[in-house]
């Protein structure tokens, strides 16, 4: 199986959907290079850049000449990708012709949130192993509308790591080069050769933290499973968890002098923030809300202990002040996100929250009215909005010692 396949220019016209003209006004450009034995798989990539570009901008002949004018290339492209394994002479009409799995990648593509890959283009070599990997996968006999869920909640977390990792190395890396070397073909081979270390480098820790977390939720399983036959001990992982809601307040009235780039990052800083107080606790995010985050706890210590470390580091941080509502009890799990009552009642007790305040639900004490350090202050049943019932609160505040 030939990797990094060759084109005519003929059959790169063909494949990028443009004239043999336009392809050959590209490479007089400077934005596209062959030789004798034809064009690589990174050149169709250019040119459906440009393609993309020149929809935009009313034809191809204007933005080459601005291109052009401006000395901007796109020779070092290949160093800031991911390695592809290049181009096949086959494309995935060839290799899965008319079989019903051929329908079934192109949906799991879509419910990746990728651009379609046309059947009949010559396909890559990492996407052929990828689809390959797939069909592997159908011996589980697991029901599509399944799959096609774990694929979109797997391909959402890596798209958002994709776009910090990217916009890291932006906002961070190319400007230092472009400060100390300049804005010329030198600076741009200055970014590539940074680009050809960080990329695999990227890959890499990508790819070991995302087998360390299938590793503790496999082993936190396989624990919960031996805990079942031996009979209930300490451990919580099943119990109820405590759902906790945190948001910034005047979140609005901050950023509105600061823009859309000041909300970012105060965003930014917030969502660190929230992720090690969580996880110093024992909890995880599960999911951000631009001036506000969803928490989830095992254990009532933990939430309260993360809540009231989140009230009292935010200011020091720089950042405005935080409330915190909490409840406890059963929630159902979809997608990465929490569903049920328990979540819409946490939700109304921290609107229910003033600035500054951790308020929980009795439920989230359950047993635990004693927690080190902790002064748990009964406030009364409140009517929240949305909620059936009067909600008996308590008011969490450290002890302070002499």
């Amino acid at each position: 199986m030939e990797a990094d396949a060759r084109f005519t220019r003929a059959r790169l016209a063909e494949v990028s959907g443009l004239t043999e003209g336009e392809v050959e006004a590209c490479e007089r450009a400077g934005l596209l290079r062959g030789d004798e034995t034809g064009y690589r798989g990174i050149e169709l990539v250019k040119l459906q850049l440009l393609r993309q570009v020149a929809g935009a901008q009313g034809g191809l002949a204007p933005v080459l000449d601005k291109l052009r004018r401006a000395g901007y290339t796109l020779e070092f492209l290949e160093a800031f990708l991911p390695p592809s394994g290049g181009l096949l002479h086959m494309s995935l009409h060839d290799v899965l012709g008319g079989d019903a799995w051929l329908g079934e990648v192109e949906a799991l593509i879509r419910s990746a949130g990728l651009p379609p890959i046309d059947s009949h283009a010559p396909l890559r070599a990492n996407d052929l192993a990828a689809f390959m990997a797939a069909s592997s996968l159908r011996e589980l006999e697991l029901p599509m509308d399944h799959r096609i869920h774990a694929v979109r909640a797997t391909s959402e977390a890596l798209r958002r790591a994709a776009e910090v990792q990217v916009r890291l190395f932006r906002d961070n890396v190319e400007p230092m080069i472009k400060d100390t070397i300049g804005d010329d073909p030198e600076g741009f081979a200055a970014l590539a050769a940074l680009a050809e270390k960080t990329v695999p480098a990227i890959l890499e820790i990508t790819s070991w933290l995302h087998a360390r977390h299938l590793e503790h939720y496999v082993l936190q399983e396989v624990l919960a499973d031996i805990e079942e036959v031996v009979g209930p001990g300490a451990s919580r992982l099943r119990s109820a968890p405590v759902v906790a809601f945190v948001d910034l307040c005047g979140f609005t009235a901050l950023t509105a002098g600061g823009g859309d780039q000041g909300a970012a990052v105060v965003a930014a800083r917030f969502e660190d923030e929230v992720v090690e107080h969580a996880r110093e606790h024992g909890g995880r995010v599960v999911k951000l809300l631009g001036d506000g985050a969803m928490l989830h706890f095992d254990t009532p210590a933990g939430a309260l202990n993360a809540s009231l470390d989140l009230v009292g580091d935010l200011p020091r941080a720089g950042l405005p002040r935080c409330r915190v509502g909490a409840h406890r009890g059963p929630v159902v799990s979809h997608n990465g996100d929490l569903y049920g009552s328990t979540v819409n009642i946490a939700a109304r007790i921290n609107d229910y929250a003033r600035p500054g305040e951790v308020l929980v639900s009795d439920a989230v004490l359950g047993d635990d009215r004693g927690i080190d350090g902790l002064d748990l202050e009964e406030i009364g049943e409140v009517s929240l909005k949305g909620v059936p019932l009067p909600v008996l609160l308590h008011r969490a505040r450290r002890i302070r010692t002499a």
